[in-house]
């Protein structure tokens, strides 16, 4: 069975992100047209769950009115009748049967979408959503809805079509945070939003539109979207790598599997390997030595920057485990506090503070027989003797079996009384039940540029006997490049297209790494440069003038800052093979 769920019959093929957008956008008539309005924090962990819950679905409810109201029933017995009158109609139509009436599922030419608006409060429409079915639910919530105002008594799954690219980046960026509060979140929604979509509300709260005129003024807007190919290719990559459907499939057999530690070994690590290297630009070989260590312990990957250290750590924690990963960058200004946790003063109180460490603890306690990953970017940009001390008497060894949480820890928290945290009280609790079994279900992956070792604090022997050291090394030849130019290159003639590969793989062969030419910065440039044909920015198709004057600047900004001997060797060997471009 390849999946938990499968299309019905007339919507085979819409695991296909690309298909559902298709059949969306050449409907005859407007689809039905809802906005879901509700505050940042509620919906950040809905698209949250959009990555790392059910691949490509976000969830949103309606808790009708107060804690346990039935006010706004509809005639088939859920709350918030307007969508799902408009959900019924959309999708089925009545047939006369043994003297009553039945539903019977409308085809795909003839059913009409249910297209529901991400609204958040105070900051506008930041995506939208094909309804794609709907659930009463006394038992369960979504466990990031607060419910102190009432039940979420009913919740529906929504296929996503489009989110805006600033919050595509924000939610990638920021993670898993669990300590922002709704005001941050919002902020952070306002500040990345690049394209607010315009749209008259017929109401406050969670509402369809029901006057025709309003529908179509608000339909053109959204369906300009949907038209924006750049757009939509780009939210094909960022959910279609896996068909939603079988990747959900994926980490529920991970569930499965891990139900002890002892057992982690058990998930496939072909599987694993291949479905990373589906989506990165590095070699099978280095991704199964990396997948291999973090099922074992920490891991730290070294190398120039660009070649793609962060994304194949999200990438290997996203594939071993369905627990959404902690994400932290290093900076100078860490203490132990913010590590391990310590004293801290708030509203003019002296009290005691968790770190991620303590976080990851809690996390990986909540989630029995799971691997919990906190990834740490650009580890050596901290003053290890400042904020790592403790750290050290924890993860003794890459070995899970070596670590230990020191007695005096435990008592230092517990010395605070109860001027400490939530976390600091949830850690003192579960270590109680649990003792040091969630410690060992933690992997730690750090990443560092190799570039930084000397003019950044040295992290040292201490930090690096700690993992198991990976080097990721810049590439050489071209087979990143072209797949770059596929992906980002659509508007870049092919003359162009073969001379960007020709001049990349010649370069990397000169410099040897010195400065490193990375996938990250040749893909910046390809985007840049086919951007400027999209917009007619430039209309020469002649290789020597595009390398030369365009391509070659986009790619000098990509690559950052390098002075003395690597600035020479660089401008030597753009010289040699300038000329040559195109011959």
């Amino acid at each position: 069975m390849d999946s938990w769920f499968v299309y019905r019959g007339p919507f085979v093929g819409f695991e296909d992100l690309g298909r559902v957008v298709e059949w969306v956008r050449g409907r005859r008539e407007p689809p039905y047209l809802c906005v879901f309005l509700g505050n940042a924090e509620h919906w950040f962990w809905s698209l949250m769950y959009s990555l790392y819950g059910e691949v490509g679905y976000a969830l949103w409810g309606d808790r009708a009115s107060g804690p346990v109201s039935t006010k706004g029933f509809s005639s088939v017995g859920f709350p918030f009748r307007s969508l799902v009158d408009c959900y019924v109609n959309a999708l089925f139509r009545s047939r006369a049967e043994g003297g009553g009436s039945a539903l019977v599922l409308r085809g795909v030419d003839e059913a009409r979408p249910v297209i529901g608006l991400f609204h958040v409060t105070g900051v506008g429409v930041v995506g939208f959503g094909l309804v794609t079915d709907i659930t009463l639910d006394a038992f369960r919530n979504f466990a990031h809805w607060r419910e102190d105002e009432g039940y979420w008594v009913v919740r529906w799954r929504m296929r996503v079509l489009w989110i805006d690219s600033g919050i595509r980046k924000l939610l990638i960026d920021v993670g898993t945070r669990q300590d922002l509060s709704d005001r941050e979140l919002a902020d952070l929604f306002r500040s990345n939003l690049r394209k607010p979509v315009k749209v008259k509300l017929p109401s406050p709260g969670n509402t369809c539109f029901t006057k025709e005129d309003l529908l179509r003024e608000n339909w053109s807007e959204i369906l300009s979207i949907l038209n924006d190919n750049d757009e939509m290719r780009a939210m094909i990559e960022f959910y279609g790598r896996v068909p939603p459907t079988q990747q959900y499939a994926e980490a529920a057999q991970q569930v499965r599997l891990l139900t002890s530690p002892v057992n982690v070994g058990v998930v496939s690590v072909d599987d694993v390997v291949r479905d990373v290297s589906s989506r990165l630009f590095l070699d099978e070989g280095l991704i199964r030595d990396v997948v291999n260590a973090a099922k074992i312990g920490n891991v730290m990957l070294v190398g120039p920057p660009g070649v793609g250290k962060t994304s194949l750590a999200r990438e290997v924690a996203r594939a071993l485990s369905n627990v959404p990963p902690i994400i932290k960058v290093a900076n100078a200004l860490w203490f132990r506090r913010d590590v391990i946790g310590g004293e801290t003063i708030r509203g003019g109180s002296v009290m005691w503070s968790s770190g991620f460490i303590i976080h990851a603890y809690n996390l990986a306690a909540r989630n029995p027989g799971r691997l919990v990953f906190l990834i740490i970017d650009e580890f050596n940009r901290a003053d290890v003797d400042k904020a790592f001390g403790d750290f050290f008497a924890i993860f003794t060894s890459p070995n899970p079996e070596d670590w230990d949480i020191p007695s005096t820890l435990i008592e230092e928290i517990r010395n605070y009384g109860d001027g400490v945290d939530e976390e600091a009280k949830f850690f003192i609790k579960y270590y109680s039940q649990y003792g040091v079994e969630p410690l060992r279900r933690i992997r730690i992956i750090g990443t560092m540029n190799a570039v930084n070792v000397r003019n950044l604090f040295m992290v040292g022997e201490a930090v690096l006997r700690r993992f198991l050291v990976i080097e990721i090394k810049c590439p050489v030849g071209t087979h990143d490049v072209e797949r770059l130019l596929n992906i980002y290159g659509g508007s870049i003639p092919e003359a162009v297209r073969r001379s960007i590969i020709e001049f990349v793989g010649r370069l990397r062969e000169e410099l040897r790494g010195r400065p490193c030419v990375s996938p990250g910065a040749v893909k910046v440039s390809i985007q840049l440069l086919s951007n400027a044909y999209a917009n007619r920015i430039l209309t020469t198709e002649e290789p020597g003038a595009v390398i030369g004057r365009y391509f070659l600047n986009y790619l000098r900004s990509s690559l950052g800052i390098f002075v003395g001997s690597e600035l020479r060797r660089f401008n030597r060997a753009v010289e040699k093979l300038i000329s040559q471009v195109g011959k």
